[in-house]
């Protein structure tokens, strides 16, 4: 008599072996992609002799304008920051960081829509939406180039609310992914190219949400072959594409740029483990974001782990209670320097702060004293005794931890 543990066993073994039929045959797909990604890379610009020895890349968190929370306390009869102080009052403090880096990457955790009403609600207890125009004149106006889409906002108001944000970001020439009109669209990483010296640098960048029922059988928001959709964080897919790319080039460079973790908590096990396994694979780093507030800093098997940049900018004024730790965040600079047709990397940390509430909408860098706190955290658990791999300083930004990072030789 067969038991019924060994039925589900059955059930859920052949489950997994079709879902992985389904991404073997995606990863041909992959891998046309990506040869086109590259030879395009190849053929641009390819007698171009760049004055720039050194390019730095910014990562942030999360991002909205908050327009959906500020109707909210205008409903209540209390003040919105929007038209108290404009749009840029809370860039303000991010003003010179943003300007100087060449790169920017954020975590577009919105829908950039005028529709008025999600089907999801009722259902979904926060819908966000913002205002395309200010949104997207605003992230050009400070130097914003990429945005991810992979959270658990970006399907908000559906396809609709998708498309619309997609369109708004490509006619105002901002990059996007982590989402898409389909699963080949939504699975894609982000694949640059930029040109040191004489020398090329690529950089895959691989926006993902993480696994949630809910989100799946109620919200209907993740992405497949037909479906518009966020990219959900999928083991099996994600660890066959970094190896595809490590195999076509090991000297591209793999960030994993994961939407994850509990809200205004430490990293869990679980993402310890996704993280370990990521780098396992390949990933030559991890920044991820979702929790709205900073989570540990992790060297393993020689590579970095960011679990949490937290919120870069945020708009939202219920979302600063008081747990074990204040509700500070990081912002990531990650610089490239070429010397002598090799490149070396390094990776600057500077923690902020980000609750609404103690600062008025206008998150800031980090005091002296609230530096040092937030640096013990960040790195308890880990046995770093190697100056060579962090360091901490202060420059004109502000305070930074300054990480290592030992990758690239010649790019070929």
């Amino acid at each position: 008599m067969v038991s019924v543990l060994g039925v589900l066993f059955a059930v859920v073994t052949y489950e997994q072996f079709e879902h992985e039929k389904k991404v073997d045959k995606y990863l041909i797909e992959f891998q046309r992609q990506l040869d086109a990604e590259i030879k395009l890379a190849q053929e641009k610009e390819e007698s171009e002799i760049s004055k720039k020895i050194e390019f730095k890349i910014l990562f942030g968190g999360d991002f909205s304008f908050g327009e959906n929370f500020q109707d909210i306390l205008k409903e209540k009869g209390e003040e919105s920051t929007l038209e108290k102080n404009g749009y840029e009052y809370s860039l303000t403090n991010f003003k010179q960081i943003l300007l100087s880096s060449d790169y920017v990457v954020l975590n577009l955790e919105t829908v950039l829509t005028d529709l008025s009403t999600s089907e999801l609600e009722g259902e979904k207890p926060y819908i966000l939406y913002s205002d395309p125009k200010n949104t997207t004149y605003y992230l050009k106006k400070y130097n914003v180039d990429a945005v991810s889409l992979a959270n658990n906002h970006a399907f908000d108001f559906g396809k609709d609310g998708l498309y619309q944000t997609i369109e708004v970001l490509e006619k105002n020439e901002l990059d996007w992914f982590g989402a898409g009109r389909n699963g080949s669209e939504a699975y894609f990483p982000l694949f640059k190219t930029f040109k040191l010296g004489n020398e090329k640098f690529n950089l895959a960048v691989f926006g993902t949400f993480e696994f949630h029922k809910r989100f799946d059988q109620v919200y209907d928001f993740y992405a497949n072959e037909i479906q518009a959709g966020v990219n959900m964080l999928d083991m099996y897919r994600l660890v066959s594409q970094i190896q595809h790319i490590k195999t076509l080039d090991p000297e591209i460079f793999v960030v994993v740029y994961p939407h994850w973790g509990h809200g205004y908590s430490w990293k869990t096990d679980k993402q310890t483990e996704i993280a370990h396994k990521l780098i396992d694979s390949g990933a030559d780093l991890i920044l991820g974001h979702g929790s709205h507030k900073i989570q540990e800093v992790e060297y393993y098997n020689g590579k970095w782990i960011v679990y949490s940049l937290g919120n870069f900018m945020f708009n939202s004024p219920g979302l600063s209670y008081d747990y074990d730790f204040p509700q500070h965040s990081v912002i990531a600079v990650f610089s490239i320097t070429e010397n002598n047709k090799e490149f070396s990397t390094n990776l600057k940390l500077y923690p902020i702060f980000s609750n609404n509430e103690m600062t008025n909408y206008q998150p800031r860098f980090l005091l002296e004293d609230e530096f040092d706190l937030t640096t013990k955290k960040l790195f308890e658990g880990n046995s770093i005794q190697n100056d060579e791999l962090m360091t901490i300083g202060q420059d004109d930004i502000g305070h930074y931890v300054e990480l290592s990072i030992f990758n690239s030789g010649p790019k070929k």
